[in-house]
């Protein structure tokens, strides 16, 4: 999942590029808006915590997301701006980069990276860390539309029946119908026994087969 793509691109960053601090920040559907999601300290001292929220306006990090372009400090002792937050307390020296992590239809959040040394971040080390995120963009992408693909679909491909998660928002469409009908509404639920022992005797393909008969039998005998 998404954790799995942002560990990986940690791992990775940590082999091509000399930095102390690594920060991911992504947007927190629950907090409607950009935190961190992912920090390493490599040098123990006071830092940015993970779950911190990014303040969008004069933010190095919010900038860089609004614009969808990289951002690069030198001397961040001669940087106006805040890193994340106006109430961090972090002192201000050495080098820093911020990442855009994006794709052609969206942006996901930023890399950052951080050095004690003013200057350390070359042009072709920006550029390789450009292209490694671009990859990981790329693996959110494919993960995003997935998810996408999943939330619309609304039949099961082995019985023909509606998934449980579409299933469940026609239950409650139906009892808010009925509340606002006065009407009375039933509801029928049916099970099949010994799935477990089914599973251990005739295996998925066997219990797939099972659970398939089951649907026949019961669009069969009642009506829709």
């Amino acid at each position: 999942g998404e954790q799995t793509i942002l560990t990986a691109l940690a791992e990775e960053a940590r082999r091509l590029a000399n930095w102390d601090f690594l920060t991911v920040a992504m947007y927190a559907d629950e907090r409607r808006g950009w935190s961190l999601q992912k920090v390493v300290n490599r040098m123990g001292e006071p830092y940015a915590a993970p779950d911190q929220l990014i303040e969008d306006e004069g933010s190095i990090v919010g900038c860089a997301i609004a614009t969808n372009r990289v951002v690069t400090v030198a001397d961040m002792s001669a940087e106006p701006r805040f890193r994340f937050h106006a109430s961090e307390t972090i002192g201000k020296q050495g080098s820093f980069v911020c990442i855009p992590i994006s794709s052609m239809n969206r942006c996901y959040g930023a890399m950052t990276l951080e050095s004690k040394s003013p200057g350390q971040f070359s042009g072709n080390e920006v550029e390789t860390m450009y292209r490694l995120v671009e990859n990981a963009a790329g693996s959110l992408e494919v993960l995003y539309m997935n998810n996408v693909a999943k939330e619309f679909v609304h039949v099961d491909h082995l019985t023909g029946s509606l998934t449980r998660k579409f299933f469940l928002r026609k239950v409650e469409e139906e009892v808010r119908r009925a509340a606002d009908f006065a009407a009375e509404l039933a509801s029928v639920s049916i099970a099949v026994d010994g799935m477990g022992e089914h599973l251990a005797r005739y295996g998925r393909e066997g219990c797939d087969a099972i659970l398939n008969e089951a649907v026949k039998i019961l669009r069969a005998n009642i009506s829709l």
